[in-house]
Order: C-alpha cells, then structure tokens, then sequence
C-alpha cells in the first residue's frame, strides 16, 4: 500500500492524464467532424452548381439551336417552358412588336398579364435606351410600375430595334437570379429575337414569290407590319398551359 503523501500527487496525476485524454479525444473528434461538414458543403456547393451549369448549359444549346426552328411557335414553346424550367422561373412572358408598334403577348406561363404593352412602357423605354436586361422591381423603385409583368426581363434587339422582350417571373425558390443566369438568359432572347425576325422576313419573301406568280399582292398587306401581327404570328398568339 502506497503511503500518503504518494497517493495524492498521482491521484492529481490521474485526473490531469484523463483530462489530457479527454481533451485529445474532444480536438480529434473536433477536426473529424469538421473534416466531414467540410466534406458535406463542398458536396452540396458541386452538387448545387453542376445543376446550375446543367441547366445553363441548356438555355444556351436552345440560343444556338433557335436560329435553325422555322416555325415561331414551336420557337415560343420551346423558349418558355426552357426558361420555367431551367432558370427556374415562376412563369415567363414573351412579347414581340405588332403594327401599332407596341408590343403583344405571344405566348405565357405568368398569369394576369396584360396581352399588349404600349411603345412608351417605362420597361420597354428602358430596354430601347439601354439594349440590355432590366429589373423590373428597380425600375418600379426608381420611376414607377411599368406595364410588363415579371421580375426581370430581357430585350430583343434586332438591327437596332426592340422587335420584342422576354419577361421572367421571380425564381420559385425566391432567389435572386445569379449574374451569370442573366447572362445566359440574354443570350437566349437575343437570338430568339434574331430568329423571329429571320422567320418573318422568309414569310415576306415567300409571300413576295408568291404574288408575282400569281398578280395577287394582298396576302403581303398582313405580312408588311412587324412580327406578331403577320401571319404566322397573329394566328399564334396564346396563352401556354404547362
């Protein structure tokens, strides 16, 4: 049996050795656990972006494919539901100058939309002078509640004209849109635009062919005004049912 005045100091010995331990095991298990939380965000974060770059990587294969649709409405369709689904809009609204030059509907998934937008919209103004994507929920800050619908949206600019406008509605998960999907979104209006136009001159051209083989000019009378006016667009004009 250990004397007295042995006993105390290893008893002290003991406790300083288990408090030792317990404080080695609380730092590994500290480091080990931060190991995994770090293992889990950075899981989360590649998670989260290669569904963001997935779904960019879409919007922009439909930018370079819309050059080479023929039909506007399929061209519509395609647009909208791309952009509901991969931008993760609460619906979109697609616009494109008539005769009177304002601008109508084509098709939507946003409800209670006006179905046409006059030239001198605070929105449509502001796209005509800048040439770029707006937010919508500044500019009512700043001046006023325009007329088009949505969150933010996007111009087409063709030869210097704004032949029509994409409206996005807030994201469903109510985030903001990141730079970079604005990016991509502009790039798809821009060659949508490009591509309504394109359709329309063709249907100018061949209606053109057409008179002067047959002496009858009055199927071109419809197709002289702007986009969606002229046939095929005016027959189009709906509202989608996704």
């Amino acid at each position: 049996m250990l004397p007295t005045w042995l006993r105390r100091p290893l008893a002290f010995a003991a406790i300083a050795a288990d408090a030792v331990l317990e404080a080695v095991l609380a730092l590994g298990i500290g480091i080990s656990l931060g190991r995994i939380h770090a293992r889990v965000d950075g899981f989360v974060d590649r998670a989260f972006f290669r569904q963001r770059h997935r779904a960019e990587a879409a919007l922009r294969r439909l930018a370079r494919e819309a050059p080479y649709i023929d039909e506007p409405q399929v061209l519509a369709d395609r647009v909208i539901a791309a952009v509901d689904r991969h931008a993760g809009a609460n619906g979109t609204a697609l616009y494109l100058q008539n005769g009177n030059g304002a601008y109508t509907s084509l098709l939507a998934t946003l409800s209670d939309i006006p179905a046409e937008v006059e030239r001198n919209d605070i929105a449509i103004v502001r796209m005509r002078a800048l040439g770029e994507g707006i937010d919508l929920d500044e500019l009512a800050d700043e001046v006023g509640h325009a007329a088009l619908p949505g969150k933010i949206a996007f111009p087409m600019i063709v030869r210097g004209a704004l032949v029509g406008t994409l409206a996005c509605g807030p994201k469903r998960n109510l985030e903001q849109y990141a730079p970079d999907e604005r990016a991509t979104l502009a790039d798809l209006t821009h060659a949508a635009g490009i591509a309504f136009d394109t359709m329309h001159t063709n249907a100018l051209r061949d209606a053109a062919a057409r008179a002067l083989l047959e002496g009858d000019v009055e199927p071109l009378r419809g197709l002289a005004a702007p986009l969606s006016t002229s046939s095929p667009f005016r027959e189009n004009t709906r509202q989608a049912g996704y």
